[in-house]
């Protein structure tokens, strides 16, 4: 609401604007789907894949993370969201795609169609 307290009617959509929002998202998709295969799989990686597996498995929710190297343990939020993938594959490759297709949404989510 205004300061005037009239409600303002949403702006339409330019047609630039959905263009340009199509070609950084295609963008960010080739770039992040592009040889998934290549990503970087190393032990904290793995420590997270294993724990959102045995959640898959198990049912048991976990309310931690991993420790971090100062011995704070992070919150469980990564394993949570990559029990979704695993929940339908046991892949790490799908797990990667899952999280590639995240970071693509997290760009749409950034653009402002002012």
């Amino acid at each position: 609401m205004s300061s005037s307290g009239t409600q303002h009617a949403p702006r339409p959509l330019h047609p630039a604007s959905c263009i340009l929002l199509l070609a950084v998202l295609l963008l960010a998709a080739g770039l992040r789907f592009y040889h998934l295969d290549w990503v970087e799989y190393k032990l904290d990686e793995a420590n997270i894949s294993r724990l959102a597996l045995s959640m898959v498995r198990t049912g048991r929710v976990p309310i931690w993370g991993l420790g971090s190297s100062v011995g704070i343990y992070n919150g469980a939020l990564s394993e949570w969201l990559l029990a979704i993938p695993y929940a339908v594959s046991s892949s790490p490759l799908t797990a990667t795609g899952f999280v590639a297709a995240l970071f693509v949404f997290s760009v749409e989510m950034t653009f402002d169609f002012k």
